[in-house]
């Protein structure tokens, strides 16, 4: 398909110096701490811009590095100025730094933004785990923590120093931590690198042993390479993760803590979720490379979620941005999500399958697949609609599910537009190939046109989800999920017939009440905008704007 994009269409970036007028990299304060507060019964009514204000022990800890285990209320905002999240130390966890606000900082912007929507540790379990500063614990290790300050260190706002507040007002990029880098000149691209190293060389040491800690930082080390544009060592990884998940036994805790009930209900409720984290992340890296599985998760005698975790509301804060809190139910959350692995599961099989089947069965599979796909999304619980206010996991969750439609739409549309061969595609069980070669290839020339113009639709949506996100939090922080929504999004607007029509432009929203994105140019004005913004800190994305932007010349 012949795309035209004029050169003039795009300007030439050679810095981000250059590419700052078309990122808008310094959103507005008010952009910035838009509400973000949530109306549950759990919330009361409170000062600030949201209206409502988090008001109970489990939202922010306030804990002391050498007392762990306790907690306190939050209470106004000027005694949190400055201060992380979740308090903890250093050591004896890591040898690269002595600072425990660094670490502090990385932790908590590492469980506020990555570990909601992928779930490699359980909050509160690893803090405590943390804090206790024992080496031997099952749910911390230095393998983990350093392996979550390096992927935290790939964030722009890896940044600590002094108020965060008082930066945001005057609408700078936070203070660079030195700790967040390990070259000469503060050098983005080393950003975590001597974190990411320890953690290597600390796995080495494990010697492929089987433990919680050791299939979290596995799956952590794994998307952090990818986010440094090294995805066959993240790819290397994540297998080895599955591999340790399949030999640790789902009911270890019944025996190593058959006197303490605690400690059983605490390994119950990280196995499980370490065992969703290892399938999850496979399946989704999978599907995102486009790349068979070479193993797979052992589900025999998995326990249902809702027979190991309690379904009840729980505060998210998007620390640095604001100290409000958005109500949200991860039980449920986890629930959906696993079921949309499942499904994911099934499109990657769909896609990489060795069973031999006509054009119009994969057809026909096709359709099923979808409209199974479609209906768990229509039929989402009303807490995980995209409604304001809304957590993080939310986003990730109809991120996902935008991702998934267009890449398997994606790969079915090649697919249609493939010359039909006899070993691709056989007989059908009638004994016909579908037709003669004439309805035959004008059958796939529809059912691709069909996938195709699906997959611009979703684009249309994904775009302005990239816009919300983009104006309210920036893109200081880019979360895994929403990087693969850029970069799918931007793939299938390239195919898009309508980039080459001169006559449509990109305008403005009619008014404020309407800002549906209603065509490809608009949205891939967003989505290259989203890309080079992530492109100033994340490796990968650099490399994907540079292949989008020469792909809609070329075209």
């Amino acid at each position: 398909m012949c795309i035209i994009v004029t050169a003039s269409c795009w300007p030439t970036i050679t810095s981000p110096r250059d590419s700052a007028p078309l990122l808008g990299l310094e959103p507005s304060k008010n952009d910035l701490w838009r509400g973000a507060g949530g109306a549950r019964s759990d919330f009361r009514p409170g000062t600030g811009i949201t209206g409502w204000r988090f008001h109970i022990e489990s939202s922010r800890t306030r804990e002391a590095p050498n007392s762990p285990g306790s907690l306190s209320t939050l209470s106004t905002e000027e005694d949190q100025d400055g201060q992380p999240i979740h308090q903890v130390s250093a050591r004896p966890w890591t040898a690269i730094t002595t600072s425990d606000e660094a670490v502090s900082h990385l932790v908590s912007l590492f469980l506020a933004w990555m570990n909601p929507t992928w779930r490699f540790v359980e909050q509160d379990i690893f803090l405590r785990g943390m804090r206790s500063k024992q080496l031997d614990s099952d749910f911390c290790s230095s393998f983990l923590v350093n392996s979550i300050c390096a992927i935290a260190s790939v964030r722009r706002d890896v940044t600590f120093h002094g108020s965060w507040r008082r930066m945001l007002t005057q609408h700078k990029l936070q203070s660079e931590h030195e700790v967040a880098f390990s070259g000469e000149g503060r050098d983005r691209i080393t950003r975590g690198r001597h974190f990411h190293d320890e953690a290597l060389r600390l796995w080495a040491l494990e010697e492929y042993r089987p433990s919680l800690t050791n299939i979290q930082a596995l799956c952590i080390l794994s998307l952090k390479s990818n986010y440094r544009a090294k995805d066959r060592l993240g790819l290397t990884l994540i297998p080895i993760a599955v591999q340790l998940n399949n030999e640790l036994p789902l009911n270890e805790y019944q025996r190593r803590y058959v006197d303490n009930d605690f400690y059983r209900r605490d390994f119950a409720v990280a196995r499980l979720s370490t065992h969703w984290t290892a399938k999850c992340t496979h399946i989704i890296m999978r599907l995102a490379f486009m790349s068979p599985a070479t193993v797979t998760a052992n589900v025999s005698g998995l326990p249902k979620i809702r027979e190991v975790y309690d379904d009840r509301s729980e505060p998210w804060i998007g620390y640095p941005f604001t100290t409000d809190a958005v109500a949200y139910r991860p039980t449920m959350y986890l629930v959906e999500r696993c079921r949309l692995a499942e499904l994911f599961q099934e499109m990657h099989d769909l896609i990489f399958t060795q069973r031999r089947m006509s054009i119009r069965e994969f057809a026909t599979a096709l359709d099923q697949l979808s409209s199974r796909v479609q209906q768990w999304y229509q039929h989402l619980p009303f807490e995980l609609h995209y409604e304001w206010p809304m957590s993080i996991y939310i986003w990730e969750l109809h991120a996902s599910y935008l991702t998934s439609l267009m890449i398997l739409w994606c790969a079915a549309k090649t697919k249609f537009e493939q010359r039909q061969e006899t070993s691709d595609y056989p007989q059908s069980s009638t004994g016909t190939t579908g037709g003669d070669d004439h309805d035959d290839a004008h059958f796939r020339s529809q059912m691709a046109q069909k996938r195709l113009s699906s997959s611009i639709l979703l684009a249309h949506k994904a775009a302005e989800m990239l816009r919300d996100f983009r104006e309210r939090y920036g893109l200081k922080v880019t979360p895994a999920w929403l990087l693969q929504l850029q970069a799918v999004t931007a793939g299938v607007l390239l195919q898009d017939p309508e980039l080459a029509d001169p006559t449509i432009i990109s305008s403005p929203e009619v008014n404020a009440s309407d800002r549906s994105i209603r065509n490809s140019h608009a949205a891939f004005d967003e989505v290259f905008r989203c890309l080079l913004g992530t492109g100033v800190e994340v490796m990968i994305a650099r490399g994907i704007a540079r292949m989008m932007y020469h792909t809609a010349l070329d075209r």
